[in-house]
Order: C-alpha cells, then structure tokens, then sequence
C-alpha cells in the first residue's frame, strides 16, 4: 500500500467513525455521501483536483435481522450474495469517494432480502486484481466468484481458510500486489 493509500484510509476511518457514532447516520448511502463531502472538504479540494489518481473505493452493509434485510452501498466496490444456488453481484455508485468532478454524487443504497443461511461477501480489489504466478492472469471477480461458489457449503471459519490457501496458490511466486481484504457473512 503506497502512501498517500495508507493516508486516505486513515482519514477515511477516523471520518466514519465520525460519521457513525458521532453523527448516528446509519443509511449505507447516506454516509457514503458524508463521506465523501467530508473528504473533499477536509482536503480543501477545488472541483478539478483528486486528491488519487484512483480516490478511495468502499463497500458499506447494515443488516436488520428481523426484517431479513441488508441495505448495501458502495464506491466501486461489489457485494457477492449467495442464496441456495442462485449468486449475484450487486453493484454501486462507480465513482470514487474523493474524486472531484463538477456532477453531483449520489450513493444509491439498494435493499436485499435474504434468507437465513444466506452469504454476503465484500471485498478490495487486490484480491482480484492480482496475477497468477503461473500464466500472469489477474484473478478476475469471475474467478473468485467461481471459488466462494465452489467453498459455500462451508463453515465461514472453513472458508476462511479455503480462501487464505487458493489466493496464496493462485499468486504463487507473483509479487502481492496491493492491500487484500474480505469481509464474509452468512445471515
């Protein structure tokens, strides 16, 4: 992680903390969009500066048990849902937090229904974006789509595991090339 990334993600999690507990917003999309004012404000950036070439990009869930609902949103950033046999990837807004342009940004939170014993999985792009030490291919959403779908039947624990060990065969002697991190649920 170079480190004007380490940077954006240190402010970024004193700004949701803020913004969380301080402020008790809870909406996905709704603190998606303080964030991101708060981030061009804090900076004191004009409406042609980045403060990255990339900005920051994130994946932000809330889960209300008794209704059997996750309310998502995100930067970038998909949501894998595995129901039974049926997987979707669930998108959001494709602009970064921080990225200054002249157009208003609007962070969408999507509703999904689920049932129990349903997945939710969030992830940074450096699990996807890193080659194989073999073939130098990037792993691909696909890819590690195919893999939680091959390891879903497992106990997240058990997953866990699977996960560490088919990344660290995939990149085998391939330099790891930027932060990795996945966060799984089963409702």
């Amino acid at each position: 992680m170079c480190s004007s990334d380490l940077f954006m993600s240190m402010v970024a999690g004193e700004l949701l903390n803020d913004i969380i507990k301080t402020n008790r917003i809870t909406d996905p999309g709704e603190i998606l969009k303080s964030l991101h004012e708060r981030v061009i404000t804090g900076l004191n950036k004009k409406e042609t500066e980045s403060f990255t070439i990339d900005g920051l990009n994130i994946a932000i869930c809330s889960i209300e048990d008794n209704q059997n609902k996750l309310y998502f949103s995100s930067s970038g950033r998909p949501l894998i849902h595995i129901s039974e046999d049926n997987i979707e990837e669930i998108t959001g807004s494709k602009f970064p937090i921080g990225m200054v342009t002249r157009k208003e940004r609007i962070f969408e939170t999507k509703v999904i229904d689920f049932k129990s014993d349903d997945l939710f999985y969030i992830f940074t792009d450096g699990i996807t974006d890193q080659f194989n030490g073999v073939n130098n291919e990037k792993l691909t959403r696909d890819g590690l789509i195919d893999q939680l779908n091959s390891i879903k039947a497992n106990s997240l624990k058990v997953q866990h595991q699977l996960l560490i060990d088919f990344f660290n065969k995939w990149k085998s002697n391939s330099p790891q090339i930027d932060d990795v991190c996945m966060i799984g649920v089963r409702v």
